[in-house]
Order: structure tokens, then sequence, then C-alpha cells
């Protein structure tokens, strides 16, 4: 071999080489957002700006777990944080204890996520390939045009950052190899889903073909492991209790039906390379559903053809990686048109929303494993095979790929103004008819006070507590400018009250006899709250016992 691959080994082997590449990479990954602040913005760009500075300003008043957005519905409110995976906006609430407005903090968090994307995919293949394939493994995660595509055109930061808990949670289930509960694999789960259920959902239904492989080679034991490894994830699913068991069991509380027009939850225009389905349901987007999909697909190819020509590597070695080629090739599958019965029959795989969202699966784990196919082969000669120069030529043009979709999102990126974006509510109140609207049109609770000879002075405008001193001549019933909920625990003059909703605008409303009041409303716990802790406490205990008895 010659002297300069040992060199440049020794190099990218090094800690301060590997950290300097990565946060290149990351830099690069989105040259329009981080250097000219510039992307496409959308209604989406604007929710999330709307409930990272709610959450952050509910977290900075103390509540520890922010489940009411004040800002939503017109300021009406709506509980959008019981539903929405916390772990984005707290990392943003860090990210602004330093001092960092909305905006700033949101883009400085995309960045650290890349960043942190690409060293921890340079540690998991600094101990299975040479340093410097190592790091062009790192630098083909973090410049993956999916993650481009999902931050700069979709305007989805949570689902960007789920690529972190992601790889891990993939890594952990690559290293899972005792039939023992995998901590790494319990917290990388936790993890995801409380960044985003969505992607969690996506990898928890496409991460168990990992072990199939496997099973034709040794079954008892396979099966034992697969088992185990499914039961780590339940565990950390448990662990997530506190914030997973109340999202699900209160749906009815919402319009989910709301969350998205109907035109977004037509799952059958949104496969890759859609042949048969695009000639009858349309298609989306042709450069997502084609231009993606093609790159998925073809890198794919790549590793199915590695993974049947790999007789000369080590057996672990090769079990390692048909394992991860299987899991991309089923990511790929719930992506495609091949899939569609299973859209049919299973309303759940519906909360996707679109299948070409399976590429966030498919595609980075299978960059992961390209760099790994594309190392020199282990056969002790040093020379490459065929397959290995395949897997570095698909490597460099999934990079390509990302450079050329970063020149083209120029055309529509601009610098987002949320002050004149229009503001959309996904996550709603059932509320009976409009007359909302016409409560807030006339005045809002200043008018509604004023009609009835009361006079009020708002003393406690927090997010999660309002209090509000209230004069009136003669016994009188108020709406009050906050929807009601379940949850919200009212009292007048210290003394608690039953809390009813109005029949025409579902807001809350109170009764006051003559005088002058103090009205608190606070919000209070739920019973599918409560249950989550206790589901999280126990998952706790479970997961000490677990890690002391493998010590």
């Amino acid at each position: 071999m010659s002297r300069t691959p040992h060199l440049l080994d020794r190099l990218a082997g090094t800690w301060a080489v590997a950290l300097l590449v990565c946060l290149a990479g990351a830099l690069l990954s989105n040259v329009p957002l981080f250097f000219l602040d510039r992307l496409f913005c959308s209604e989406d760009l604007n929710a999330y700006y709307r409930w990272t500075s709610q959450f952050t300003q509910a977290v900075g008043e103390g509540v520890w777990r922010p489940r009411w957005d004040g800002l939503g519905t017109e300021a009406l409110g709506s509980p959008a944080f019981l539903y929405l995976s916390p772990m984005y906006f707290y990392a943003a609430f860090v990210l602004r204890l330093a001092g960092a407005g909305i905006w700033t903090a949101m883009r400085q968090l995309a960045g650290l996520v890349t960043f942190l994307a690409g060293v921890l995919t340079w540690l998991f293949l600094r101990r299975r390939v040479s340093a410097r394939w190592a790091l062009a493994g790192a630098l083909g995660v973090q410049t993956s045009p999916i993650l481009f595509h999902l931050l700069a055109l979709h305007n989805l930061p949570p689902m960007h950052a789920a690529v972190l808990p992601l790889l891990w949670l993939c890594f952990a289930t690559v290293d899972f190899k005792t039939p023992q509960v995998g901590v790494q694999v319990a917290l990388a789960t936790t993890a995801l889903m409380l960044t985003h259920q969505l992607v969690a959902f996506m990898a928890l239904a496409t991460l168990p073909f990992f072990f199939v492989p496997a099973l034709f080679r040794d079954f008892r034991v396979s099966l034992r492991l697969a088992v185990t490894w499914g039961l780590s994830c339940l565990l950390g699913l448990g662990l997530a209790g506190y914030y997973l068991y109340p999202a699900l069991t209160t749906q009815h509380l919402i319009l989910a039906e709301e969350w998205y027009e109907p035109v977004f939850r037509d799952w059958r225009n949104s496969f890759i390379l859609p042949l048969f389905t695009a000639g009858r349901y349309g298609m989306r987007w042709f450069g997502v559903q084609w231009g993606l999909g093609g790159l998925a697909v073809l890198s794919l190819a790549v590793l199915a053809i590695g993974a049947w020509r790999s007789r000369v590597a080590p057996a672990e070695d090769r079990t390692l990686r048909v394992g991860i080629t299987a899991t991309v090739a089923a990511a790929c599958f719930m992506a495609s048109e091949w899939s569609f019965p299973l859209w049919t029959m299973v309303p759940l795989l519906h909360s996707v929303q679109w299948p070409y969202r399976f590429l966030l699966v498919a595609m980075p784990l299978g960059l992961v494993c390209l760099a790994w196919q594309a190392d020199v082969a282990p056969s002790g000669t040093g020379r490459r095979t065929g397959t290995a120069f395949l897997a570095a030529a698909a490597l460099l043009l999934s990079v390509a790929g990302s450079v050329a979709w970063q020149v083209k999102s120029l055309k529509v990126a601009v610098k987002p103004d949320f002050a004149a974006m229009r503001v959309h509510d996904y996550i709603r109140i059932p509320v009976p008819g409009s007359a909302w609207k016409t409560y807030l049109r006339q005045g809002g609770f200043a008018a509604e006070c004023a009609a009835k000879g009361a006079a009020f002075r708002e003393t406690v405008a927090r997010t999660h507590e309002r209090a509000w001193q209230i004069a009136t001549d003669e016994a009188t019933e108020l709406r009050l400018p906050l929807y009601h909920f379940p949850a919200w625990c009212v009292t007048v003059d210290g003394s608690p009250m039953e809390t009813r909703a109005d029949g025409e605008t579902s807001l809350l409303t109170v009764r006051l006899p003559p005088g002058r009041h103090e009205v608190r409303v606070r919000w209070a716990r739920l019973p599918q709250e409560k249950i989550g802790l206790v589901i999280s406490a126990v998952c706790v205990g479970i997961l000490f016992s677990a890690r002391k008895g493998r010590r």
C-alpha cells in the first residue's frame, strides 16, 4: 500500500480533525440557511416559530412541562404541547438561555444537530472501517438530501432534529448482541419519541427487519435477540410515558382532522418512483418522489449487490451489513407504491401522512452502510472490489444531489419574515361554529365586560396561568378570553368553581355575584398526565434494575 492512505487515516483518526471536518460538513449541509439566512418559507415554519416562542416562554416562567400554546387560535389558546414531542423545544430553550433569539436558536439547533449526527456516525464507523471512510460516511449523512429537504423546503425542524436520536437507535440496534435489556436501545427510543413521534413510529416499523437475515443463520439465538430488542424499545416508550400516554389517550379533546388540510392527508399521491399510482392519484413533488426516491433505491441496489458479494468479509461484518441492507429495503418498500395494500389495510400508517417520509430512515442508514462497503476489502489484499467502487460512487452521488438541491432551492429561498407570514393552527379544540370569531371581532373580553357593565384589570398573564380583577354591580356571566379545556382549574376569590364551556364559543365561562372579585385560571394536570408520570417512574426503576443486573 502507498503511504498516502496511512497518512490520511492518521489525520482522519484524530479527534481534532474529525470535529473540524464534521463542523464543516454541518455548515455546508445547508449553505442557504447557515450563510445566507434564506430558505423556503411556509406556514409550517411560522407554526414552529410560534411554538418555540411559547414553549421557551413557558419554561422560562417555571413550567417544566408546557402543555398550552397561549398564542394558538388567535390568542384564545391551544393544548398544542400536550401532543407535540417536546425535546426539540427544550433544546431551543437551552440555546435561548445563551442569549439567542428564537429564529437564531432554531438555526443554531439545526446546525448543532447536523454536527452531532456527523460525529455520531464517525464514532460508529471508526470501529469498523478506516478513518478516512468513517469521515466520508459522516459527511454523507450530514449532506443527505432528505435532511436538507425536510429542513429547508418542508420547514420541519423537529423532524430534521430527529435524525440524531434516529441514528443513535440504529447504531444501538447494530451493536445489540446479547439477549439482555439494552439500555442504549431504550434510551435512544425515548429520545427519538420525545423528539418526533412519527419518526419514532417509522423507525420502530422498519428496524426489526435488521434481525431477519440473522434468523436464517441461527434462528433461536436471533429470535431471542429480536424479542429482547423489542422489549428494550417498549421500555424506552415507557420512559417517555409522561408525554406519550396523555398524548395518545386525549385525542378526543382536539380536532385531529384539523392538524392537516385534506389534500395533505392524501398518502396515495406521495410514493417514491410512482409508476402506477401517479396516473390515477397524481403526484405531489417530482423532485422528492423521483429525485430522492431514485437516490435511495440506487443506494439500496448497491448495498444489495455488496451484501450478495460479501463472502470475503468476516461473518459478523457480513451479518451486520446484510441486516442494515434489510432495514433500508424495508424503509424503501414502505416509501414505494409496492406497499399500497399495506397503506390501505393499516390506517395507523396514515399518521405518517406521506409515504416518502420513510426515506428519513432509509437514506441516512443507507449512506452509513455505503461508507462501510466502500472501504478497502477486508481480505487483507488492500485492493478495492467492484462493489466498493460502486458504493463510493453512490455516496458521492448523494453528496452531489445535495449540492444540486441547495442550488435549486435558492430560486425559492427568502429570508423569513414571521410577522408577515400567515398563521395556521394545526391543533385546535372542537368549537361549534365560528361564534368565537365574532367574539374576537367585537372586541373580545374588553367588549364582553363593557356590554355587561363590568370593569376588569388583568393581573397575571402567563402561558399556564391567567388572573383578572373584575368589579360588577350585579350578578353576571362572563366569557373569558381562553378556550375551555378539562385541565383548567378556575378559582373565584380563592374558592374553586366548576368550569363550564360557553355553548357557542367553547370559551371558559364564569358566574360572578355583585362586587369585586379575583378570577384566576391555572393549569392542573389531567388524570392521563398523572398516569403517564407513574408509567415513566416505573420504567425508570426497571431501567436501573436492568443496568444493575448487567453489571
